[in-house]
C-alpha cells in the first residue's frame, strides 16, 4: 500500500512538472504577471518577470511570444500573448481557454489596450481601399484560430492603414464572437476617421454586454 502511494505520489509531481514546461507563471500568479507587463517594456524585461515563452512567433516588424500554463485540475490551459516592435512591448493578450484540441466555452479575455497619447505610424497612411478591406474580409471569413484573425487586422493598421466606421462593422461581422470583435474594436479605434458613427459600431454587437463593452472601447478613444 505505501508502494502505490509512494507511486501515484511521484506520478502527480511528474505531471506538474510536465504541465510547468515552457513557461514560469502559475494560475494564481497569471492576472498578476499581466498587470507587470505594460508597454514600452524590453524583451528582457519580460523575459525576466515571465521567463522563457513557450512559443514565439515573427509578423513582419514584429514579435510575438506566447506563454501557455495547463492547469492540472480542470485542465483548463492560461494563456499570455505578448506582441513587440522593435523590441519594446506593443501589445498584450490574456484568456483562459478549455483543455487543448477541445471547443471551451465562454473564454475571458483582458485586453491593454494602446495609451491615449499612442500614434500609430504616419507614413504612407491611407483609408484601407475596397479591395484590401473585400480581401481582410474574405480571409477572416475563412480562419478557425482567433489569433490568427488579430494578427491579420493588426498587420493591416500596422501597414497604416485607417478605417471608416463602416469598414470596422464589416470586419466585426466576420468575426463569430463579441468577445473576438471587441478584441479587434480595441486595435481600429485609434485609426477610425469618422468617430461620428460609433453607434453603428455598438449597434453591430449581438448582446447588451457586447455593445456596453464596445461603448465604453469607443469613449476612452474620444
Amino acid at each position: 500500500m505505501k508502494r502505490k502511494i509512494m507511486n501515484f505520489g511521484v506520478a502527480m509531481l511528474l505531471a506538474a512538472a510536465m504541465c510547468g514546461c515552457g513557461s514560469s507563471f502559475t494560475a494564481s500568479s497569471s492576472r498578476d504577471l499581466v498587470d507587470s507587463i505594460h508597454k514600452g517594456m524590453t524583451m528582457e524585461e519580460v523575459r525576466n518577470v515571465m521567463g522563457k515563452p513557450t512559443y514565439r512567433s515573427f509578423i513582419r516588424d514584429s514579435e510575438e511570444w506566447r506563454y501557455e500554463k495547463t492547469h492540472i485540475i480542470g485542465g483548463d490551459q492560461s494563456v499570455i500573448v505578448i506582441g513587440f516592435v522593435d523590441g519594446k512591448v506593443e501589445y498584450l493578450d490574456s484568456f483562459n481557454t478549455g483543455v487543448p484540441g477541445q471547443q471551451s466555452g465562454v473564454r475571458p479575455s483582458v485586453v491593454v489596450l494602446p495609451p491615449h497619447d499612442y500614434q500609430y505610424p504616419t507614413v504612407d497612411e491611407q483609408l484601407l481601399c475596397n479591395r484590401d478591406y473585400d480581401n481582410l474580409v474574405n480571409r477572416l471569413k475563412k480562419m478557425a484560430l482567433k489569433d490568427d484573425k488579430l494578427k491579420l487586422v493588426r498587420e493591416t493598421i500596422q501597414n497604416g492603414n485607417k478605417y471608416t466606421s463602416r469598414q470596422c462593422v464589416g470586419v466585426m461581422k466576420a468575426l463569430d464572437w463579441d468577445e473576438e470583435r471587441l478584441e479587434v474594436l480595441g486595435m481600429i479605434v485609434p485609426v477610425l476617421v469618422d468617430r461620428e458613427n460609433d453607434d453603428e459600431i455598438v449597434e453591430s454587437m449581438d448582446f447588451l454586454s457586447g455593445k456596453e463593452s464596445a461603448r465604453k472601447i469607443l469613449d476612452e478613444y474620444k
